[in-house]
């Protein structure tokens, strides 16, 4: 049965103020104990300011979700719902170790793996896509096997499939958190797509899920956008990422309608990782070549860096909303792919010369 709008609200509100509370807390206490991210190469920011915005976040989406899962009979707790919350807790709390202490990219590699690999145990995973062709390609049998408009995965591929996205989807947002908002306003707008999503299919239990971590993310916001008082930090970024990640496969593998909305930073993900690796570098190193460091160069403020990022998301999470099949979504996706890889050859030649 559909939850009630005042219901629904109740919701949002809860998480919301839940992350306000939680924010200003962990920023106090980063304050005290100098946990603080320090100016540098490829961060924007010129005074120090406390990193672990992320655990207010992760407590706020846990907290809220084990509340309605108590309240709710619709809403219950799952093996799936384990696996978000366990693989959630051990991402942010490694990478809480390294907001602090710092950590090699090797540990960090394998808490990603592991987190994903929780997800999988606990039966999120992709076993499916809904078949974009329209049942006109057929594939080898220990590759995919096509039926009733999907295509179903053998265990194997779905565990890789699986894997490569959670821990993408983690990366994406992670090199994106570059300004202030940015990432935190696009998880946002991803998680209020989803749970759009989410309510016109009907899988109303499923839509508690982004409709609690937009809350946990609204909250955190207002500590976060120009000029920040705190930033989400690795822990952070690696939450919401895991988290968009694992509630966009428990709600059906809503993987296209996924893309679109974190198109842009996955594209430039890919750009820099190209890029760092033909120049013989390490593509995991920061330097100064994302796209919204190619914007700034142009001369775009901070926030107007961020509204950029944010509409395209808006504008092309509205796309997937409204466009009906798989195939017009990935027709959106290579448009959307063409422009971002085109803007971005663009900046790279001409934005140091304006």
């Amino acid at each position: 049965m559909q939850p009630a709008t005042s219901t629904l609200l109740l919701v949002l509100f809860s998480a919301t103020v839940v992350a306000l509370v939680m924010t200003d807390a962990v920023r106090r206490a980063a304050l005290r104990l100098r946990w603080m991210d320090e100016p540098g190469v490829g961060r924007v920011h010129a005074r120090p300011l406390p990193r672990i915005g992320g655990l207010a976040m992760f407590g706020a989406f846990t907290g809220t979700l084990l509340v309605a899962v108590w309240l709710r009979d619709d809403l219950t707790f799952n093996l799936k719902i384990v696996g978000l919350l366990v693989g959630a807790a051990l991402i942010t709390l490694v990478m809480l170790v390294d907001d602090v202490r710092g950590l090699p990219p090797l540990p960090k590699f394998v808490a990603q793996i592991a987190a994903a690999g929780i997800a999988i145990a606990f039966g999120v995973f992709i076993e499916f896509v809904r078949d974009p062709f329209g049942g006109g390609v057929t594939f080898p049998d220990w590759l995919a096997n096509a039926m009733e408009g999907h295509i179903f995965f053998p265990l194997w591929l779905s565990v890789v499939i699986t894997l490569f996205w959670i821990v993408g989807m983690m990366n994406a947002i992670n090199f994106v958190d570059g300004y202030d908002g940015l990432a935190g306003g696009l998880s946002f707008i991803g998680a209020g797509v989803l749970f759009f999503l989410s309510m016109s299919l009907q899988q109303f239990s499923i839509a508690f899920l982004p409709l609690i971590l937009a809350g946990a993310i609204l909250g955190f916001l207002p500590f976060n956008v120009y000029r920040a008082r705190i930033i989400m930090g690795d822990s952070g970024s690696h939450f919401l990422g895991f988290a968009l990640g694992t509630i966009a496969i428990i709600g059906g593998a809503k993987l296209a309608t996924t893309l679109l909305i974190f198109g842009v930073p996955a594209i430039d993900v890919a750009w820099s990782i190209i890029r760092r690796t033909l120049q013989g570098g390490r593509f995991y190193q920061r330097d100064t070549s994302h796209l919204h460091h190619r914007l700034s160069e142009l001369g775009l403020p901070p926030i107007g860096i961020a509204v950029v990022y944010w509409s395209l998301a808006a504008a092309f999470g509205a796309i997937a909303l409204l466009l009906p099949t798989p195939i017009q979504k990935i027709y959106a996706l290579v448009i959307l792919g063409i422009i971002v890889a085109a803007l971005l050859v663009v900046l790279a030649r001409g934005g140091n010369a304006k």
